[in-house]
C-alpha cells in the first residue's frame, strides 16, 4: 500500500492478535515445518500492517508537498495526472500546483 492510498486497511483474518515477533518466535520454535509454513503469511502480514501503522503521514505529507512541483516540472507530471492517482486536490493546492498545468 502506498502513501498516496489510503491507510486505513482492513485487519487481515487468521493472525489472532499477534505480533510479528511473536510469529517470528513461533516459527523458529515450530518443530512441524507445515507448522512454520502455515505461519509465514501470517508473518509477512503482520510486518506489512505494522509498517503501516509506524508511518507519520503528517511529516511525509509535508514532504511532499515541499518537493511536489519541482517534481512535476522535471518528469513531466501535471495536475491532472496527481488526481488521477489519487491525491488530494488540497494537497496539490498547497503544493503550488495549478489545473491545467
Amino acid at each position: 500500500m502506498s502513501a498516496l492510498q489510503s491507510t486505513s486497511a482492513p485487519r487481515r483474518r487468521g493472525r489472532k492478535g499477534k505480533s510479528a515477533a511473536e510469529l517470528q518466535e513461533a516459527i523458529m520454535n515450530a518443530t512441524d515445518p507445515m507448522e512454520r509454513l502455515r505461519l509465514r503469511p501470517l508473518l509477512r502480514a503482520a510486518l506489512e500492517e505494522e509498517s503501516v501503522e509506524t508511518i507519520d503521514m503528517e511529516t511525509l505529507q509535508a514532504d511532499f508537498v515541499k518537493v511536489l512541483a519541482a517534481y512535476s516540472e522535471r518528469t513531466g507530471l501535471t495536475y491532472a495526472d496527481w488526481r488521477e492517482e489519487g491525491v488530494p486536490a488540497a494537497v496539490l493546492k498547497e503544493a503550488g500546483m495549478k489545473r491545467g498545468l
